[in-house]
Formats: C-alpha cells, sequence, structure tokens
C-alpha cells in the first residue's frame, strides 16, 4: 500500500516538475539576458 503511494506521489512530482520546465527555462533565459 505505501509503495503505491509512494509511486502516485512520485509521478505527480514528475508531472509537476515537467509542467513547470518550461517556465524556469523562460526564467533562465531572462536572467541569462
Amino acid at each position: 500500500m505505501r509503495c503505491h503511494l509512494a509511486e502516485g506521489a512520485m509521478q505527480e512530482l514528475t508531472t509537476a516538475a515537467y509542467s513547470t520546465l518550461p517556465e524556469l527555462e523562460n526564467a533562465l533565459d531572462w536572467t541569462a539576458l
């Protein structure tokens, strides 16, 4: 049961990270300028 919950949490974290990657790249581009 705990393993299943951990997998769900990891999937949510990874999806959230991928969704914020473009925003992070944009922020890096702005700081690079």
